[in-house]
């Protein structure tokens, strides 16, 4: 079996998530799965925000607050539906309804292309861009983490550490993760670097997995079907094939 988000796995041989209780995931997407219409999930349809609130007792506030999105950002580019593709996971909204396949099309860059202008023009007014236009972790890490709990805070360093290649020796760019033809996007005759979008939406989907205080579930209730529909989608976007939009390969 293809192995889920294995950045996951690769945070917990890390050493960053010691102190965090992590979903179990092989026993989210088993023999059962066809059984409950796993299967048969139309990926593009879900809303998976609403499964924080349903599996986690101390649901994370919204990653980017006011006070990080700048009026500029939002004149110029902004709408609610702007900065949810910040603070939700969204990107399964790209997904194909006949086989939940991620294929990059014109139409997905359009789709693509104002989110891309809205993270990229917040990321820079934050000072989270490198001058080389790679993401500065550090610095996003610090303003994220800023009036979180402290529960969160060793969460989030969790999540950002492996990818936090000024600190730690062993962590990987994320330009590794995300696939050559996601890191820039044609729009309009211009190059649009999507790093900031897709790193945002990378972390929005560890977010899902890591709550530090998950719910007790059960086989029938809704929060274990909405993890398993999850990591049946997340599992199209997240590729050890790299033929997804994030490649990690299998450890």
């Amino acid at each position: 079996m293809l192995l889920h988000f294995s950045l996951t796995l690769f945070l917990v041989s890390f050493g960053a998530c010691a102190e965090i209780e992590i979903y179990n995931q092989a026993d989210f997407f088993d023999t059962n799965a066809k059984a409950v219409g796993i299967n048969q999930t139309v990926c593009a349809s879900q809303k998976f925000e609403s499964t924080v609130l349903k599996c986690c007792n101390t649901p994370l506030p919204s990653l980017l607050g006011s006070a990080l999105i700048p009026r500029s950002c939002i004149k110029k580019y902004g709408s609610a539906a702007m900065i949810d593709w910040l603070n939700s996971y969204n990107i399964n909204s790209l997904q194909a309804k006949a086989d939940n396949s991620v294929t990059l099309t014109s139409k997905i860059i359009k789709t693509l292309c104002k989110p891309a202008l809205f993270a990229e023009c917040v990321f820079k007014a934050n000072s989270w861009l490198n001058a080389d236009a790679t993401i500065n972790v550090n610095a996003f890490k610090k303003s994220v983490t800023a009036g979180k709990s402290a529960t969160w805070v060793t969460t989030l360093e969790g999540i950002l550490n492996p990818v936090n290649v000024d600190n730690y020796f062993n962590a990987y760019p994320v330009t590794d993760i995300i696939v050559d033809d996601y890191e820039t996007l044609s729009c309009s005759g211009t190059d649009v670097n999507s790093v900031p979008l897709m790193f945002m939406q990378l972390i929005q989907s560890e977010i899902l997995w890591m709550c530090p205080e998950q719910k007790t579930f059960t086989n029938q209730n809704q929060c274990m079907t909405s993890l398993r529909r999850f990591q049946f989608c997340d599992g199209k976007i997240f590729e050890n094939t790299g033929l997804g939009v994030f490649f990690f390969s299998t450890v």
